[in-house]
C-alpha cells in the first residue's frame, strides 16, 4: 500500500453546491400571407445558472518546470476531479418559420434556425469530458459548445398527386380510380451546420499537474500558407 492516501485518486464535490436554474425568454411576430398560407420570425434565448461544472484541481498554480506539487495549494494531495455549481451557459437563436396548411392537394412547412449555443469549456459533470486548461481561471474557455448548430433548416411537405375520382386526372372507371387515387408524396430534409471541433494535446506539456491532458494548441504563423 501506499504510504499516505493522499495520493489516491477520487471524485470530490463541493460541499456547497447549489440547484441549477434556467431561465427562458421569447419574442415573436407573425403574418397571414394568405388564406393557407403563415409566416412567424421568432427570437429565443435562454441562460442557465449554477451548472454542473466537473474539473481537475489542485493542480499547480502556474506552469513550470520541477515538482508541480510544489506549486499547488495543497502539495500533500495529488490533483482530483473536482465539481462544482460555477457552470453556466446561455442560447440565442432567430428562428423563421413558414407553414402552408392543407390546400389544392399540398401542405409543407419550411423551419430555419440561426442560433448560437455558448459555455464555459463545458458544464457537465465529470463524464462530460470538461477542457479547462486553468482550473482557476476558467471564465477564459467561454466559447461555443460542443453541441452548437449554427443553422439549421428543415422542410416537410405533403402532396397529394392529382389522380383519381373528381381529380385532375380521373380515369373514368371505378376501379382504375381505386388504384390510381388516394396515393401522396411525403417528404422531409434537414441541412445542418456542422458542430464545433476541439483540438487538444495529449500529455501534461504545461508540467502542472493536469492529468487529463486537456491542452489546446496555440496557433503560431499563417495557416493559411501556399
Amino acid at each position: 500500500p501506499t504510504p499516505t492516501p493522499y495520493n489516491e485518486g477520487a471524485w470530490y464535490s463541493d460541499p456547497h453546491m447549489k440547484n441549477a436554474y434556467s431561465l427562458q425568454w421569447n419574442f415573436g411576430v407573425q403574418q397571414q400571407l394568405d388564406n393557407t398560407t403563415q409566416l412567424s420570425v421568432n427570437y429565443v434565448g435562454s441562460g442557465n445558472r449554477r451548472q454542473p461544472l466537473g474539473t481537475y484541481y489542485n493542480v499547480a498554480l502556474t506552469p513550470g518546470p520541477g515538482a508541480w506539487r510544489d506549486r499547488a495549494p495543497y502539495p500533500l494531495f495529488r490533483a482530483n476531479n473536482y465539481q462544482t455549481s460555477w457552470g453556466r451557459s446561455n442560447y440565442h437563436a432567430l428562428q423563421a418559420q413558414l407553414n402552408k396548411r392543407f390546400s389544392s392537394g399540398l401542405t409543407f412547412g419550411l423551419n430555419y434556425t440561426w442560433g448560437k449555443a455558448i459555455d464555459i469549456g463545458c458544464t457537465g459533470y465529470f463524464t462530460e469530458g470538461c477542457s479547462q486548461q486553468d482550473p482557476y481561471n476558467f471564465n477564459i474557455d467561454r466559447s461555443v459548445t460542443g453541441t452548437d448548430l449554427t443553422h439549421m433548416f428543415n422542410v416537410s411537405w405533403v402532396y397529394e398527386l392529382p389522380f383519381g375520382t373528381g381529380k385532375m386526372f380521373d380515369a373514368g372507371s371505378s376501379v382504375a380510380n381505386y388504384i390510381i387515387g388516394g396515393w401522396q408524396l411525403n417528404g422531409i430534409l434537414m441541412f445542418a451546420s456542422g458542430q464545433p471541433y476541439t483540438v487538444v494535446i495529449n500529455g501534461d506539456i504545461g508540467n502542472t499537474g493536469m492529468a487529463n491532458g486537456r491542452y489546446r494548441p496555440n496557433l503560431v504563423g499563417d495557416p493559411n500558407m501556399s
